[in-house]
């Protein structure tokens, strides 16, 4: 997650102090994601939370599919010609997570 945070913060998106990775990604993914990096961010915040927050471990394999989201997300955003976001994706999802799932 802080790689990801700090790809961001290179590319101008700096993750304000008070915010937590939900809100972060929430502000920007207009600027910055597009409709089909929703699950995977989804899937970032989940298993971090649980990572975090959990009052158990996470499996190896979350922590493989972490690392996998995360530098997958990582590798677009470094890409010079990667499309910018499709207006049409809004509502897609990260504003509507429900961070108990």
């Amino acid at each position: 997650m802080r790689k990801l945070e700090k790809k961001l913060a290179r590319s101008g998106f700096e993750r304000k102090p008070h915010e937590t990775y939900e809100q972060f990604f929430i502000r920007i993914k207009e600027k910055t994601f597009s409709p089909q990096d929703i699950p995977s961010l989804m899937t970032i915040i989940r298993i971090h939370k649980q990572l975090r927050f959990g009052p158990r471990p996470i499996s190896g394999n979350d922590l493989a599919i972490l690392e996998a989201e995360t530098d997958r997300l990582i590798q677009k955003l470094s890409d010079p010609g990667r499309s910018v976001r499709d207006k049409s994706g809004a509502g897609t999802g990260i504003d509507n997570y429900d961070p108990g799932s």
